[in-house]
């Protein structure tokens, strides 16, 4: 029992150690904002972006129930598609290596 009580002793120590090291890289303790450079996406998706946001401002009062009902469904349509383009390409490497991981574990 005495071990133990000197085990958990060290484990709090540490624990309480570990806390205090995020006020070390921070002294003001602000957040700071970091911002990363994103590739402008692909002309046709633009247009696709544009489309929704165009349809988004759109003065929809005048417009009939007929023409609601069928923005409605190109807004979905479209909002569909720009799902669909955002897909994960993985790199043959990646999986190789993800892979080659795997066998080693198991």
């Amino acid at each position: 029992m005495k071990n133990f009580s000197w085990r958990m002793l060290f484990v709090l120590i540490l624990a309480v150690a570990s806390l205090d090291t995020g006020y070390a890289t921070n002294p003001s303790n602000k957040k700071v904002e970091t911002t990363t450079a994103k590739a402008p996406p692909p002309p046709e998706v633009q247009k696709l972006i544009d489309r929704v946001y165009e349809i988004q401002n759109m003065d929809r009062s005048k417009l009939t129930a007929e023409q609601r009902k069928e923005l409605k469904k190109e807004l979905r349509e479209t909002k569909k598609e720009l799902r669909a383009s955002e897909t994960v390409y993985i790199p043959v490497t990646t999986v190789i290596i993800i892979l080659l991981i795997l066998l080693i574990l198991l």
